[in-house]
């Protein structure tokens, strides 16, 4: 960033800065409260500005909690291998080893290590439960995903290997990863039917015992009824494979999330639901059969079954010059007269979870995102 005249850099402006013009306008209060929306501002004021550049999400819950969580995508064709170290030495710096040190060093071999050219972007998942502190330098440690490398669809042969996620997970779990969890994450890969892939892994560091969670995608419920099958999952399988069957007509795409622990499979299962598939823009019109399934079952209120209707919402940024960060103002005005800048918030996915020892949950994710148009 160029200095000013007096030859002193001006600070860069934070991710808070960003979001507080752009997404504010977009948010619908019957889903993301003043409160929390707060909550999401204290962590993006620690984030650099860039992030805007990548894609952002919110976790809303469907029934009567009212916790938002925050998700941050580094991207690296948008520049995230480079400002996701500088944010981790920060929060790291002062606290003894723990989560933060192990997400520095993960995000230093992700910018130039042996991981550099193997994952495209990092998701950093905020919990809403570990709310920051005034006064408090660091953030609450995120739970880290990542995509897996290679990324192609599996046909009739297992996946060449999951060596980046393993690398990965070695990285972000404090005494590497455990023999059980390596071998149940085998197990995974070699249960996946034709055409089936774990697209996602994630270390869950907020959590006081850290879990591996590994996401598996379709094609469709019948491919993850048989990976429940093969893998032998005691626990409510019956629920999950009825919720499978039930919004396997109502997607494009359905995905199951397992917790990985060392001593095998954990009690919880998630099931995303899309009704796009990957790179497409969700038709509104597509929404409506599957957040009436949700209220049905109770895993949704009406109040936010209502106001999840209305998305997507996009906001033309040029019109905002005067309120925004001074470099996006400028870019803004030197693209005007060719683009437009839009930000936008749409409902991605939604995910049911089931649990041996809690009530079935859903959440809505809402990403949020910048483009030129």
């Amino acid at each position: 960033m160029p200095a000013d005249k007096s030859g002193i850099e001006p600070a860069r402006a934070s991710l808070a800065k960003y979001l507080s013009p752009l997404a504010e306008p977009l948010l619908d209060p019957r889903l993301v409260s003043r409160a929390a929306w707060s909550h999401c501002l204290t962590v993006a004021d620690a984030i650099p500005g860039e992030a805007t550049f990548g894609m952002l999400g919110l976790e809303v819950r469907l029934g009567d909690n009212s916790a938002v969580d925050l998700l941050l995508c580094a991207l690296r064709a948008a520049g995230g291998h480079r400002w996701l170290p500088a944010v981790t030495r920060q929060q790291a710096g002062g606290l003894p080893p723990g989560p933060w040190h192990a997400i520095n060093a993960f995000a230093q071999t992700w910018n130039d290590g042996r991981l550099a050219d193997r994952i495209d972007c990092v998701w950093l998942e905020f919990d809403s439960s570990e709310r920051p502190r005034t006064g408090v330098a660091h953030l609450s440690a995120p739970s880290v995903f990542s995509s897996t490398s290679p990324t192609e669809v599996r046909r009739d042969a297992p996946t060449p290997n999951v060596s980046s996620a393993t690398d990965m997970l070695e990285v972000l779990l404090a005494e590497g990863l455990p023999l059980g969890s390596a071998r149940t994450l085998a197990e995974i890969e070699q249960a996946l039917p034709s055409e089936s892939q774990i697209f996602q892994v994630g270390a869950m560091l907020s959590r006081s015992r850290p879990v591996v969670r590994i996401c598996v995608s379709g094609p469709g419920g019948d491919a993850l009824r048989a990976v429940l099958g093969r893998l032998g999952w005691p626990e409510p399988a019956n629920e999950v494979e009825r919720l499978l069957g039930t919004f396997d007509q109502l997607s494009r795409i359905l995905c199951l999330d397992l917790d990985v622990t060392p001593s095998g499979l954990g009690a919880t299962a998630g099931i995303e639901v899309y009704v796009s598939g990957p790179g497409e823009r969700a038709d509104a019109s597509q929404w409506p059969p599957l957040l009436d399934r949700l209220e049905t079952l109770k895993l949704a209120t009406a109040t936010k079954h209502a106001a999840l209707e209305t998305y997507p919402r996009i906001q033309v940024s040029t019109g905002l010059l005067d309120r925004l960060p001074r470099q996006y103002a400028h870019a803004a005005t030197l693209l005007a007269a060719q683009r437009a800048g839009r930000f936008i918030a749409h409902l991605h996915h939604v995910k049911i979870t089931v649990s041996a020892h809690g009530p079935r949950a859903a959440k809505a994710y809402l990403a949020l995102w910048h483009e030129w148009n």
